[in-house]
């Protein structure tokens, strides 16, 4: 912990505040996420790191305004990773480290599900502009136990939720009816979101109206125990707003679904260091021993209950799409998923389920925003929002592959990462 708290100072030291934040975005394509569509050979002029206008390209914009030429490239909204786990210490990256990979592959955003007491320091310090990054929304999780929360316990949680201006509670499990009501009802009071793992199931999910339900085994559980009931469930969770993030690469790592060739060829493996791939498969090769050690036909098993939850998740998905459900787009924390260069691993799972390249890039963008009741600011390409934005060379709504052709990322209208010529 004191080695991340003196990264931080020293990192506060080195960028001393924003730059450069005020350009024009000279004849570039817009792919503007509120819909499925290209305007093409546009001017997008950005002041202060908002965008002002986006017209015509030679349609007049103030000639003292710094000029990125765009011709030929694609300008989209930056991409969110809505499950996002910070470094802690236990493997053999630094923070650093991570937020630079996550700017290489276009992320202005960030929803951190592991909070730390020192996330809401880091955070301010990313709005600031002392800290290169991506914007940092960030949660501080309930006790995983009962005994641990007495009622002055609770309000004083409540309390540090408020005060230190956490974005969300996260749940993962382990609380009572009786204690889960009054934490709901002292959040709804103070306007609280609650997001994570599944409260029991995801009837229990949507009765305590979470935010968000995470993973794949609540959603592929409902279906299974009641198939014909699920497009029920999905009007509630429209009803509520309940936005659903599957984090379908992690399950497929962790339930086998890919041999060990594939999993050293994910996208970004060739840009991690020695230490942290032998990390990996050091916890892997674990990882696989504890399941060994239950029965090789237990393993199996896992593995073919996995196989039939991406089926089932397949279905899902389409109904989602066609009742409204928010999905928001997040590969988690896992052994071979390089932060954000795995967001096109998990990309790929989604078109694989039925996804067209518009729906997945826009679970990536604009459903994150709507998740954080903050569309009006930002998700999407457009005047008055937020320049958090990504430039492409190639247009991934011709091929998904081409989101891999950063060009240039901008958080609040700052450069935070452009490619080497």
């Amino acid at each position: 912990m004191l080695k991340l708290f003196s990264w931080l100072l020293a990192v506060c030291l080195v960028f001393g505040g924003r730059a450069q934040n005020s350009w024009v975005i000279a004849d570039v394509n817009v792919i503007p996420m509120d819909r499925d569509t290209v305007l093409k050979h546009r001017d997008v002029y950005i002041q202060k790191g908002i965008i002002i206008s986006m017209v015509k390209h030679g349609a007049g914009l103030p000639k003292t305004i710094p000029v990125i030429n765009a011709s030929g490239k694609y300008l989209m909204p930056g991409l969110v990773d809505m499950h996002v786990h910070l470094p802690d210490g236990s493997e053999p990256i630094g923070m650093r480290q991570v937020f630079d990979m996550y700017l290489q592959c276009g992320v202005t955003g960030l929803r951190s599900m592991r909070g730390e007491a020192f996330h809401p320091a880091l955070r301010d310090s990313i709005e600031a502009g002392y800290i290169k990054a991506p914007n940092l929304y960030i949660s501080s999780s309930l006790p995983f136990k009962d005994s641990l929360l007495s009622n002055e316990a609770i309000a004083a949680f409540i309390d540090t939720i408020k005060t230190r201006r956490y974005d969300f509670i996260k749940y993962l499990g382990g609380i009572g009816e009786e204690r889960m009501a009054k934490i709901v009802g002292l959040c709804r009071q103070e306007h609280i979101a609650i997001a994570g793992h599944a409260y029991k199931d995801l009837q229990g999910s949507i009765r305590y109206g979470f935010r968000s339900v995470e993973h794949i085994g609540p959603l592929a559980n409902a279906y299974k125990k009641d198939s014909l009931n699920i497009a029920s469930l999905l009007d509630s969770m429209v009803e509520r707003n309940i936005t659903f993030c599957p984090t379908a690469s992690w399950s497929m790592i962790v339930g086998f679904q890919y041999s060990e060739e594939q999993l050293h060829s994910r996208y970004g493996m060739n840009r991690i260091d020695t230490a942290l791939m032998h990390a990996w498969d050091r916890s892997f090769s674990d990882y696989k021993t504890r399941w060994q050690k239950s029965g090789e036909e237990r393993r199996k098993e896992y593995a073919a209950k996995t196989a039939l939850d991406m089926t089932r998740l397949a279905a899902i998905i389409k109904l989602m799409q066609q009742k409204g459900v928010n999905v928001v787009l997040s590969p988690d924390n896992a052994m071979y998923n390089v932060p954000g260069y795995a967001m096109y691993e998990e990309m790929k799972i989604y078109q694989s389920l039925g996804m067209s390249p518009y729906q997945v890039l826009r679970a990536a963008t604009h459903n994150a925003a709507v998740f954080f009741d903050q569309s009006k600011w930002w998700g999407s390409v457009s005047a008055g929002k937020n320049a958090d934005l990504v430039l492409l060379d190639k247009n991934p709504l011709g091929n998904l592959e081409n989101i891999k052709t950063v060009n240039t990322t901008l958080v609040h209208g700052q450069i935070l990462y452009r490619k080497k010529k």
